[in-house]
Formats: C-alpha cells, structure tokens, sequence
C-alpha cells in the first residue's frame, strides 16, 4: 500500500515545477533584457513550451530515479521512458538552439 499523502504529491508536483522554472527563467531574463529593441511580441507559448518540456522531463525522470535507488526498477518498463526522455531532452535542445539568437537580441532572428 502507498503511503504517499494528496499534499505530498502536491508538494512534489510544486517542487518539479519550481525547477523547470529555474531551468527556464535566465532565457526568459535574456529575453527581457533583448526584448525592448524588438518590434515583435513577447514569446510566451515559447516560454510556456520551454517549461512544459522541462516538467514533463523531470516528471518522467523523477519514478525511475527512484525505482534505480530502492532497486525496484522494471528493465523492460525504463525503456519506453528514457527513449521519451531522450526525446523530450532533444526537442528541448533543439528548441534552445534555434531560438539562442533571438534570447540575445539579435535582429531579424527567425
């Protein structure tokens, strides 16, 4: 039986969801500071996006890490959900890469 408690879970959700924020708060900061000499929007869905990747990344991350520390982890079940990770880590990267230019400010970006 699981002992784990409704607040625990939430507090492990808001945990998770603070991290992502910090991995995606310095883009955020390059962006604010570039953004005024830009005449387009700010990128929100961007940001959002970043943030989703980035909490789906751990959420996925954080039962396989612990299943590898008790020493309870299927090897048969990992597989399916490293290969997401590798997949969601990528998307993410990618994602970074692209848009690199434009958290520094530079014109005609896209």
């Amino acid at each position: 039986m699981k002992t784990h408690t409704v607040s625990s879970t939430a507090r492990n959700l808001g945990t998770q969801a603070l991290i992502s924020l910090v991995f995606v708060l310095p883009f955020v900061s390059l962006e604010l500071i570039n953004w005024r000499s830009s005449h387009e929007g700010f990128p929100v869905m961007l940001f959002a996006l970043m943030w989703v990747l980035t909490f789906s990344f751990i959420l996925i991350l954080m039962p396989i890490v612990q299943g590898l520390r008790a020493n309870t982890a299927k090897r048969v079940i990992l597989l399916p959900k490293v290969v997401l990770l590798i997949v969601i880590a990528s998307i993410w990267v990618r994602l970074v890469v692209d848009q690199m230019p434009c958290f520094l400010g530079f014109p005609n970006c896209d």
